[in-house]
């Protein structure tokens, strides 16, 4: 009798760990049983060691026998099953966008791949929705704990989720667990990182005059009202204003927080030029920004009438002067 690996008909076997790529090891056996009277039978057996890192399944053992030169043999297939643990790894996660901040759509990616000997089988994935009392995605286009069917030893199943965040979640760096459910046990497989980064969006609702009505030729203050109604803190906060193609007046405000306001200020001498352009800059999470805001002086025109005034004083003066002159004159 011979064990062979029902992959090859030779005398003699390599052994099944060659054959099926070391997952079991053995030799070919060969086992003289001598004279076999009729209607009578004969026992043996094959000691065979296996790896523990064979997976899982159902592989295929050859027994034949014959007899004298062995010319023409006689065999039968059996089958060993073997049983394994599944070992689920999250071992990739990308998101389509670099940048992620609330109300925006963009996709995770997970790869999750079986390590262990094992199939596991009806498995869905979750990504643990909970994060500060809060739901932190919007899933848009599957469901979370989504099906994916078995995993097979030493194979890897990719998912894709359309989410977007909660508008509720503050900026941050946040860590959420990846979830493996079956229909008998919850397995935590990973956890994947995000950095939520926060938007600014700085505004210029007023822009105004001290005194209220410039005098031309005069100096006046022209204050730029700034206002950040975004998420997200306003940084290297820079106004200036232009005159024409000129820049007349200049002012650093550095940072505007979050739901805050600043005022520029420019202090000019009011020429005959009455339209102005207030420019700011500024940075947040997302990069730079340029906002602009057009402005109108309506100054007034004053006569000067200091001179007349003063002609009148000097006259005055003069007529005094001839009088006393003559009363001196007359003594």
């Amino acid at each position: 009798f011979q064990a062979e690996d029902g992959i090859r008909d030779v005398e003699r076997s390599r052994g099944l760990g060659d054959v099926y790529k070391r997952q079991i090891s053995g030799e070919s056996y060969e086992r003289r049983i001598g004279d076999l009277a009729a209607t009578s039978s004969a026992y043996t057996s094959f000691r065979l060691k296996t790896y523990e890192d064979v997976p899982e399944g159902e592989y295929p053992l050859r027994v034949y026998h014959c007899s004298g030169e062995c010319a023409a043999k006689n065999y039968k297939d059996i089958y060993l099953q073997f049983s394994g643990t599944s070992d689920l790894r999250l071992v990739n996660y990308s998101f389509s966008t670099q940048t992620i901040i609330p109300e925006e759509d963009f996709t995770i990616t997970l790869s999750i791949k079986n390590f262990g000997t094992g199939k596991l089988r009806d498995l869905s994935v979750q990504i643990n929705n909970s994060l500060q009392g809060l739901i932190p995605f919007l899933f848009k286009d599957k469901a979370n704990n989504y099906y994916l069917g078995d995993l097979n030893p030493d194979s890897t199943m990719s998912i894709a989720f359309k989410v977007a965040v909660n508008d509720e979640l503050e900026p941050g760096v946040y860590s959420i667990p990846v979830i493996v459910n079956t229909p008998t046990q919850s397995l935590h497989v990973g956890h994947l990182v995000f950095k939520l980064s926060a938007k600014a969006d700085l505004t210029i609702p007023l822009v105004e005059t001290e005194p209220v009505i410039p005098t031309l030729g005069k100096p006046v203050t022209i204050m730029a009202t700034l206002e950040n109604v975004g998420p997200g803190d306003a940084k290297s906060v820079v106004a200036v204003l232009e005159k024409g193609s000129k820049i007349v007046g200049a002012n650093y405000i550095g940072k505007v927080e979050s739901a805050d306001d600043d005022v520029a200020l420019f202090e000019i001498v009011q020429d005959a030029e009455k339209d102005y352009v207030v420019r700011v800059t500024y940075t947040d999470d997302l990069g730079e920004h340029e906002i602009t805001k057009n402005f109108t002086s309506n100054y007034e025109v004053v006569t000067d009438f200091s001179w007349i005034q003063n002609l009148l004083v000097l006259s005055g003066l003069v007529v005094i002067a001839f009088v006393v002159y003559k009363k001196k004159l007359k003594k």
